[in-house]
């Protein structure tokens, strides 16, 4: 069933949490999502949210990472996501570098670190981490992300993210999940990717609309024929039309 907020309609489209996707749904309607600009949506930041309207979702404590070239860090985040048997195509690391030096020359590039718990099938076989707590263990995330919205939106996902078994970023956590253009927030202590359409898409003459999805965050350990890697599903989904 649809909610009408200032007249738009959001739309469940998935909603495998009942409660988790509630907190969602509350987190769009006090964030007046439904009512923000391009330019806003392009530019928000979910974590200046105060806690009330925040719903129950948090934010880790980012820190500002300091780094001698912004664009081989890029580089460093793409090949850490990527694993070790991997059948994607070989990224553009020439072509990645260059957007990287063009949005660092316009001064739209920041490195920030923190710490994230993540849930998972741990074992000393596929990490040398030590649990916090029954499956749980901190891993050292980075994110590259564009302070600004400019036309590089297009071709930076921002907020771009990459794993660590610690902060000194030797050992690397690949992705088998598009981890990236979505905001990483904390529920009852798990991790989460809000993930909001950063402009408004025509539908029609006299409509458009986004998509506002959730996806969880865990550690699968990998099989004879897949690797060790974070992994996620979508948990909740809302469409919003006006």
């Amino acid at each position: 069933m649809s909610t009408v907020v200032s007249a738009a309609s959001i739309t469940p489209v998935v909603n495998l949490d009942p409660k988790l996707c509630g907190d969602l749904l509350g987190v769009i309607k006090e964030g007046r999502i439904v009512n923000l600009s391009n330019d806003q949506l392009c530019n928000l930041k979910l974590a200046t949210l105060s806690a009330a309207a925040a719903h129950g979702f948090s934010f880790p404590q980012w820190s500002p990472l300091s780094v001698p070239d912004a664009s081989d860090m890029y580089v460093k985040m793409i090949s850490a996501n990527r694993a070790p048997r991997s059948v994607a195509r070989e990224p553009d690391y020439a072509n990645a570098k260059r957007i990287a030096q063009q949005a660092s020359a316009e001064n739209n590039l920041s490195f920030y670190t923190a710490s994230v718990p993540v849930e998972g099938e741990w074992t000393t076989k596929n990490s040398s981490l030590t649990p916090t707590h029954a499956n749980v263990r901190d891993l050292t995330f980075v994110s590259m992300e564009l302070r600004r919205c400019s036309r590089l939106r297009d071709t930076i996902s921002s907020p771009y993210y990459a794993s660590f078994e610690g902060p000194d970023m030797k050992v690397a956590i690949p992705t088998n999940s598009d981890t990236s253009g979505a905001e990483l927030t904390l529920w009852k202590g798990k991790p989460y990717l809000i993930g909001i359409t950063y402009k408004w898409e025509p539908e029609g003459p006299s409509h458009s609309a986004i998509v506002v999805m959730l996806n969880n965050l865990w550690f699968s350990s990998g099989s004879e024929r897949f690797d060790a890697a974070l992994s996620g599903a979508t948990k909740c989904m809302y469409r919003i039309e006006k």
